[in-house]
């Protein structure tokens, strides 16, 4: 799983696609704040997730937790605008 694209508004993830794994996504977090919302859009191979506030920049640890799965993390660099 990468960052495809991190904004002042989204991060998007890629990842190799597990069907399974993307419907029983529970949580996501982000410098383990919640971020996860109904606006967020899970399709194959991709999560676009709408930030609640701009991050700073620099590194930022996101966390995905899946339902009767291991906790994947993930290093997202933001460089500001």
């Amino acid at each position: 799983m990468s960052p495809s694209t991190y904004s002042p508004t989204q991060l998007v993830l890629t990842f190799t696609d597990n069907e399974q794994w993307r419907y029983s996504i529970t949580a996501i977090k982000i410098d383990g704040q919640f971020v996860l919302n109904v606006s967020d859009i899970f399709t194959a191979g991709q999560i676009s997730i709408t930030l609640p506030q701009p991050p700073t920049p620099g590194n930022h640890v996101v966390v995905i937790e899946a339902l009767g799965y291991a906790d994947v993390t993930v290093n997202a660099t933001y460089n500001g605008l």
